[in-house]
Formats: structure tokens, sequence, C-alpha cells
């Protein structure tokens, strides 16, 4: 049965690292010879604290524009930390996270991929305007340069395709509109900037400005909220409908790493197609099993309760016609944030008087109620069963670990102690061949360890393979194949009259770069990411597999008893995902091809027209054919380079860190019964006083261990230990 985590059982194992911490400390200084092996210990406690300090729960709340998404985030903490209002109020995802206090943090982007995003427009823009001339964002005459190049550009009338603005024309009329705000707090390197209650104003204008929040990589708001669990962070995202450019990436990148997703529906419209598009997109990306749906409703809106329980069926009968089955809650959020303020503060008239109409529909109100109430209670269960319990089972089996290698050198130590106290040491005569076995076995260990390696790494080298080629329609190179076989240009993307002969071909070359490339580079990642996490859970449980021989080999040599537990839980490499190389079509589109020269590109145009004429193909589709072709040649080649990245700067790289860590797991046995060894060989020359004194003090030491071992979840002693 799942164990909730809540805020107690991280602070129970963050006080357990402090006192960890003291006795580690206290050990080095009784056992100055193993003050090395004591130090290693203390840095792995140090790491387990900073994994407890940094744990979150991301739950982000997602929809279309306007669908009350702040709203709804303001009504769950019962603060307007948010800003509400008309028009798009959050350009840019803000996290909102628990708190001592009230206070607003933004993160600036680097200056240099400011700057870096700055040059790659302009010159996927203004290719033979700027000819690679080397511009900066930091230069003010290379600024006005570029607003007039984009002056001239709207006035071209090229500003829309297919009903969307250009991405790098907005993008630089953003980073231009911003960059004299944000200049100031570069020239002092103030990436970081907090702001307080009286200063919210100032955190508003950023996360609402589209063009200041282009600068922005982090914004996030600490709140002390207690209705859900502390390590729960409520994500605000913007509006996924939105046109605001250069924020899709991290919006998609936080989508992906949120276990929950709460889909928010505005009541005054019910599922708009933007809806139909953006859920459609999300299944897409494979998270269409995280989503919560809630229907935000305006209660002045309808009639009556019947009028909004007829709203609130069709909208769940169409969610099921598209596969969406989940809970659905028809939530109020300004009557429940109105209700939360009510309780520390007056209303303002206007809040008071809409309060007031609400009350005289007493159905309404118990509908939204009720369903918050439901809201509330799933949310807590999903942040309780989704809380990372391999967070608790790491900090206590590392803590179990540690402790219990700790006991074994205090028994140790305090078994040379009391031997010399009696004066019945005696020297074991084969103490130099035991050595030399012990060291036998950790080569013979190492070298099994290599074998075991090995032959992993040409099985899942072969798993890699059999991936990239799998021929049926559900593998990812046909997936890919028919993305780029499935393109096809706009009607409207060429002009009807060109002088320049080349132009066709670097119009439909650009369309075809911004919208193949990309959705090839997110089926490639999500696929990727997903057979990864197949493939970590088999590699871990190969190796506990393979590695059972080398216990017996190793309990066999130490004499020693090895747990089931310590077999089951050997130590294995993390976050290796966030290391997964990144797959792209690095160089534009017109260098991917052969170059040629101008007259060879025309010479070439004059053929592509009479064969056209011959095959009675319109020239637009004899250059999107080309493309089409060269692309799919040129995937093949991407797809073996990437595979050929898996697996050597991946997953080999993998291996032999797991290697390394199961070689240190193994070596911590062998040297234990190494220093067992050493102890039957010391003199009896200590006198006696300080050996009690060390004594007193190691048993002190020991039994701190066994009481917080035994406060550990799991906690038992260990047989034949004293």
């Amino acid at each position: 049965m799942t164990t909730s985590i809540d805020h107690q059982q991280l602070a129970d194992r963050r006080r357990q690292l402090d006192k960890l911490g003291n006795i580690l400390r206290t050990l080095a200084i009784s056992l100055p010879e193993e003050e090395r092996q004591v130090e290693k210990w203390g840095a792995t406690v140090n790491e387990l604290r900073r994994l407890t300090e940094e744990f979150s729960l991301p739950i982000t709340i997602v929809g279309p524009v306007k669908s009350g998404k702040s709203t709804l985030i303001n009504a769950i903490i019962g603060a307007a930390i948010l800003p509400m209002g008309a028009g798009i109020t959050t350009t840019f995802l803000t996290a909102v996270r628990h708190g001592d206090q009230l206070e607003y943090r933004l993160e600036l982007l680097p200056f240099d991929q400011a700057d870096a995003l700055f040059k790659n427009s302009c010159y996927c823009l203004f290719t033979a305007e700027l000819e690679k001339a080397a511009i900066s964002l930091a230069s003010e005459a290379d600024r006005r340069q570029i607003a007039d190049l984009l002056a001239a550009f709207a006035r071209t009338g090229s500003l829309t395709r297919q009903g969307s603005f250009n991405e790098h024309y907005r993008l630089l009329q953003n980073l231009l509109a911003g960059y004299d705000q944000v200049a100031p707090l570069y020239d002092r390197q103030q990436l970081s900037c907090a702001f307080d209650r009286d200063q919210a104003d100032e955190f508003r204008r950023f996360i609402t400005d589209e063009a200041l929040s282009t600068y922005l990589e982090q914004a996030k708001i600490s709140y002390p909220f207690t209705i859900l669990p502390p390590y729960v962070v409520l994500q605000d995202c913007q509006g996924l409908d939105t046109p605001s450019p250069g924020q899709q990436a991290i919006t998609i990148h936080q989508l992906a790493s949120s276990p929950v997703l709460v889909y928010v529906i505005s009541s005054r419209m019910g599922l708009r197609q933007a809806d139909y598009l953006l859920l459609e997109h999300l299944r897409e990306l494979g998270l269409a099993e995280r989503l919560l749906f809630v229907f935000n409703c305006d209660l002045l809106e309808h009639d009556d309760a019947a009028d909004l329980e007829r709203l609130l069926a069709r909208c769940r009968r169409e969610l099921a016609e598209l596969g969406f089955t989940q809970p659905s809650f028809p939530v109020s959020a300004l009557y429940h944030l109105y209700g939360r303020l009510r309780e520390n503060r007056p209303l303002n008239r206007a809040e008071e008087q809409r309060w007031q109409l609400w009350q005289h529909d007493r159905e309404k109100l118990a509908i939204s109620e009720a369903a918050m109430t439901g809201f509330l209670d799933r949310l807590r269960q999903l942040g309780e069963e989704g809380a990372d319990q391999a967070l608790l089972h790491h900090l206590s089996g590392r803590m179990r670990h540690m402790v219990n290698r700790a006991l074994s050198l205090l028994g140790s130590r305090r078994r040379q102690l009391q031997s010399l106290q009696r004066q019945t040491a005696t020297t074991v005569s084969d103490f130099s061949a035991s050595r030399e076995k012990l060291q036998q076995v950790e080569q013979q260990i190492n070298s099994s360890l290599q074998t075991i390696a090995g032959q992993l790494e040409k099985k899942y080298f072969r798993r890699l393979e059999s991936w990239f080629n799998q021929p049926d329609p559900a593998g990812i190179r046909p997936q890919l194949e028919a993305v780029i076989r499935d393109y096809e240009a706009p009607d409207d993307l060429l002009p009807e009259k060109s002088r320049n002969p080349l132009l066709p071909v670097k119009v439909l070359e650009h369309h075809f770069a911004r919208t193949v490339q990309p959705r090839l580079m997110e089926k490639l990642e999500i696929g990727s990411r997903q057979l990864w996490d197949e493939l970590e859970r088999q590699l871990q449980a190969d190796f506990t597999t393979e590695c059972e021989p080398l216990f017996f080999l190793l309990q066999k040599a130490t004499a020693q008893e090895i747990t089931a537990e310590e077999r089951l839980n050997l130590p294995a490499p993390i976050n290796w995902a966030a290391r997964l190389p990144a797959f792209s079509f690095s160089t534009p589109v017109s260098e991917r091809f052969a170059p040629v020269s101008k007259f060879t590109l025309l010479g070439q145009i004059v053929v592509d027209k009479l064969k056209r004429l011959r095959q009675r193909q319109s020239w637009p589709e004899s250059i999107v054919a080309r493309l089409r072709q060269k692309t799919a040649v040129e995937l093949k080649s991407r797809l073996l380079d990437y595979q050929e990245q898996l697996k050597f700067r991946f997953l080999r790289p993998y291996l032999e860190e797991y290697q390394q860590l199961l070689n240190e797991f193994f070596r911590d046995f062998l040297h234990y019964s190494c220093l067992e060894l050493g102890d039957r060989q010391n003199s009896l020359e200590e006198e006696n006083q300080q050996r009690q004194e060390l004594l007193r003090v190691l048993d002190s030491l020991e039994n701190e261990l066994r009481q917080l071992r035994e406060e550990l979840p799991g906690g038992r002693p260990e047989t034949g230990s004293r």
C-alpha cells in the first residue's frame, strides 16, 4: 500500500540527516584513520539533504486564453497573487510554491542566450540583407537596423501564414520592445530579482508584458498556502493558443514533467475549436492520461442550475467523444476566491455586489461548492499518490546503508579495542595471504562487472538498433517518414508574380524547415524518452540478476552476511534521462543541401521546369517533391548518427557509471574485511584508560546509530553486529 508523502515525513528525514551528519563528524574525530571514508559519507549526507530541500511535485494548469487559469490558482490558495482581468494576463509560465511569506522572484535569461535568440531570428528572417554580418542585441545601431528591416518586412504583407504570425518577426519585435527595460539589469549583471508584497506590480508587469516575458527564464511566487501539501507547486501556464513565441519549448517541457495537468474550460462557451486543437496536441504528446478537467463557471451567465447542468452534460459528452473520460469539476473559481478573500478582508464594492448576486441562487452555488471540495480532495489524493515515493525510499535506503556500514566500522573498532584491553588479541598468521585473496576477489569482481557491462551493452545496442529500424507503421522511422511525406505547401505561400526566379525555392524551403523539422524533433524526443524509461527499468533488473553470483563470491570471501535488501537495492545512476542527446537539423535548410552557385541553381530551375512540362506537374509540387526526397534521404543519415550518439555517448557512459557505482558498492565490503584483518594485527600498547575512553565514545555513537536505524522505515537490527 502506497504511503503518502507529507511535510512531516520530509522534515523527519531532514532531522535524521542532521543527526547522522553530527554522528559522522564525531566519528571522524574519534577515528582519524577513517577520515577519508567518513568524509565520503558526509558528502552523501549533504547531497541527500539537498534533495529533500528541492523536492517538489508540479501541478500545471493549462487551457486556452481567458479560460480562468490564474483565477483558479488564486482560488485554490485563497489569495489574489496572480494577475486577473481582461486581456491576456499571463504570458509566461509562473510557478506558485509554498513559502514562509509572500515573495516574487524572476530569473532572466543570461544575456548571451537572449543575444543568440536575436541573432538566430535575424539571420533566418533577413539572410540576404545581413549576409552573416556580425550583429548584437547590445548594439543600438544594430537594433535600429533590425527595426527598419522589420518595418519593411511588415509592408510586404508576409506577416502571417495560415493564420499565424511569423515567429521570427514577433520574437524580434518583442526583443526590441523589451530591451530598454531589461538593459539596466543586464548592465548590473542582475539576473535574479526578488520582490515583496509592495513590489508585486513590478513582478506582474514582467509576466503580463509579452515583450518583457521574452527575456524570462523562470518566474516563481512563494506563498504560505496550507490547502495542499507544501511540496506541491502550482504552475500557471500561459494560454496554449496564445501567439507568444519563444516560450513554447519551456511550456512543453513543463507539461511533460508535470504528473498532473488541470485543463480549464470556460462555461461561457463550452468547448471551443481551440480546445479541440489543444486537447489533440496534448494527446499527441502522450499527456492525455494526466488530465483533469475543470469547468470554470460564470454563475451569472446561466439562468439556473438546470441550464448549467445541461451545458456540463454537453461538454462531458463531447469530451467522452474525444476519448477523455477523466473526472471533471464544475467550479466557479471567482466565487471561491471571493469567499476565501472575505475571510481575511472586506471585498470592494463591485466584488461585494457580485457576491450578493450569487447568493440568490443556492443551487448553482451548491454545485460549485461540492465540485470544489471534490476537486481539492482529488488534487490532494493525486499529490499524495504522485509524490515521489522513490525519494523517501532513496533517502531511507541510503541512510540505512551508511548506518549499517558505520555500525560495521564501529563494531570492528570496538572489537579491536576490547581485544587490546583484554590483551587476548592474536596474530593472524595468514594475514598477507588473506589480504591477497581479498585483492584477487576484488579484481575478479571488477573483471566480472566489466564482462556483465559488456554483455549488456551488446544486448541494449541491439535493442536501440531494433527500435530505430522497426519497419511497421508504429516504428519511429515510419512515423518520421510519414511526417515528411504528408507535408503539403499552403496554396497561398508563393507570390503570384516575382522577378526573382529563386524566390519560390527559398520560400518553400523556409516554410518546409519551419513546419516539418519541429515535428520531427518533437516526435523523436518523446519517443526516445519513452524508450529510455523502459530500457532503464530493464537494465536495473538485468544488473540485479547478473550480480547475484558476485554476492555469493563476496559473502564467501568476507564471511559477512549480505541481506536480501542489500542485494535488491544496488546503487544506480539517477536523473540520467536529462542527458539524452538532442536530435536536431542543426543548420538551415539552404545549408543542408549541396551548395550550388546562382547560375547552377538557375540552370536546375530551367531543368525542373522542363521536367515539370513533360510530367504535367506544377513547379511548387516539383520543389516540394525534391524537398521531401532530400529530407527523407538526410533523415536516414541523421537517424543513424543519432542512433550512434545514443549508443556511444549516452548508453555506454550510463553503463560505465553503473559499473563504477557497483565497484564502489562491492569495494565497501572488502574494505571492512581488510579492516578486520588489520585489527587482529594491532598491538596492545595503548593505555587501558585511553581505550576505555574511546570505547565509551564509540558505544555512544553506536547507540545513536542504532536508534537512528530504528527510526528509519524498514529499519531493523543486523544479526551478528556485536
